[in-house]
């Protein structure tokens, strides 16, 4: 006779992965908190940090998001004053803004 499913679940890779994957995304939801924004706007933030002046794509690649995605969470941050775009031939380089660097401060002790 066959595993329970429970069980079988339970020793499946894939469904381990999500569940650390849930696990993980809540902790971050936790810790980000108290910013005001998702996980992911803080990420961006902190690669802006290190690397300022990135593609959008780039940012993409590195957060494994499509590029379609990042650009809502880029044009939300920008609305919000903490980066800025700019056009340099078809590529969109985004900028930490000086607001930015100082709410950046913010996220660093979260």
């Amino acid at each position: 006779m066959g595993k329970p499913i429970e069980q079988a679940l339970n020793e499946c890779l894939f469904f381990s992965v999500k569940k650390l994957d849930r696990m993980l995304n809540k902790m971050a939801d936790e810790a980000f908190k108290k910013t005001g924004l998702a996980p992911t706007y803080g990420f961006i933030l902190l690669i802006l940090k290190e690397k300022d002046g990135l593609p959008q794509k780039d940012i993409a690649q590195m957060l494994y998001s499509a590029p379609s995605t990042i650009a809502r969470f880029v044009e939300k941050l920008e609305y919000k004053g903490y980066i800025k775009t700019v056009s340099d031939g078809r590529l969109s380089l985004v900028y930490l803004t000086d607001e930015g660097r100082e709410f950046i401060k913010e996220i660093d002790s979260s």
